[in-house]
């Protein structure tokens, strides 16, 4: 499990270096805030009102997932196994992540956002769009290899 967090995090460094960079400087931009890891990424738990840029909400970047959740909560394991997904995209597309899928998911996040209740009212699911519905299958599959790798090695 050890080899296969280091091989991850020497790819995100690597291939996505871009997106880890820019998910470093976020890591330093919210100050003192709860990080644990999921999986093989560093994932950051903030309190959203507590932060001046209050329209951030979830976020991945690199091997830096950035989750909200209220001061003490614990966050949405849906939510971060999606932000996860957005990890191994990056995995895959490299230096084409910020264009392939960075600026499509924040500009659908914006407006799902926007219109989230004549979505929800015509059943348009936040994951139905590209490329959230592919990081949702990649969260929810490599989120469950995890756990099982960690049931066999304790």
């Amino acid at each position: 499990m050890l080899l296969l967090r280091l091989l991850y995090l020497l790819l995100q460094c690597t291939w996505g270096f871009l997106q880890s960079l820019l998910g470093f400087l976020l890591l330093l931009a919210l100050g003192k805030q709860r990080h644990e890891w999921h999986g093989f990424a560093l994932m950051t738990v903030y309190d959203l009102s507590k932060v001046k840029a209050n329209r951030f909400g979830s976020v991945s970047l690199g091997m830096f997932i950035f989750v909200t959740a209220p001061e003490g909560a614990a966050p949405d394991p849906g939510l971060a196994a999606h932000e996860y997904g957005h990890t191994f995209q990056s995995l895959l597309l490299g230096p084409l992540y910020l264009f392939a899928v960075g600026i499509p998911s924040s500009l659908w996040a914006l407006r799902y956002r926007a219109y989230c209740a004549e979505y929800e009212a015509a059943g348009v699911a936040y994951t139905s769009r590209y490329p959230e519905g592919w990081a949702q299958n990649w969260g929810g599959l490599m989120t469950r290899a995890h756990a099982r790798l960690a049931a066999k090695n304790p």
